[in-house]
């Protein structure tokens, strides 16, 4: 059995790595905090569970502070004035776009990794007053998605640098 000594610097070293990888998540997005993770060494199909498995987390936890943030959370209040009506959302252009593309906007929305994120897709969801069990699933399609077109572009950068740095 390998001593104690020798074992928690390995432990240590993992539990940095994945705060890192956490770290870029948080400041980032999935088009960045993938590659990171991958860089930092964490297998690839780990990476793309962890990213896909917190981009999921994000979906109740900003339905919340939409649906009852601004009545709960003292700071969050300034937004009850700031979200739009229904009639203002179906006159602007977004509205009349994301209403005419229906649920597959919002997979298209929640699958593109520069738009702002899950935060922007659970926002258009929740003004666009989809039903909550139905939202839940087109935003984790549109996730699973995005996670997929990160992940493949990763690989195929990853595979060209091989090829080139031979």
């Amino acid at each position: 059995m390998p001593h104690p000594i020798i074992i928690f610097p390995v432990i240590y070293s993992y539990i940095i790595i994945f705060l890192k990888f956490f770290l870029s998540y948080l400041l980032s997005c999935r088009a960045v905090s993938m590659p990171v993770g991958i860089a930092l060494g964490i297998n690839r199909y780990l990476v793309f569970g962890l990213v896909f498995g917190l981009d999921l987390l994000q979906i109740p936890l900003f339905y919340y502070i939409f649906r009852y943030g601004t009545e709960r959370i003292r700071w969050l209040s300034f937004l009850n004035n700031k979200l739009p009506t229904q009639e203002k959302i179906n006159k602007s252009f977004l509205g009349r776009i994301m209403q005419s593309l229906g649920n597959v906007g919002i997979i298209i929305i929640t699958a593109l990794p520069s738009f702002g994120g899950m935060a922007s897709a659970v926002f258009i969801a929740f003004t666009l007053r989809l039903d909550y069990r139905k939202s839940l699933i087109y935003l984790a399609l549109g996730s699973l998605l995005g996670c997929l077109l990160v992940f493949g572009g990763t690989e195929g950068i990853i595979f060209l640098f091989r090829q080139i740095f031979k």
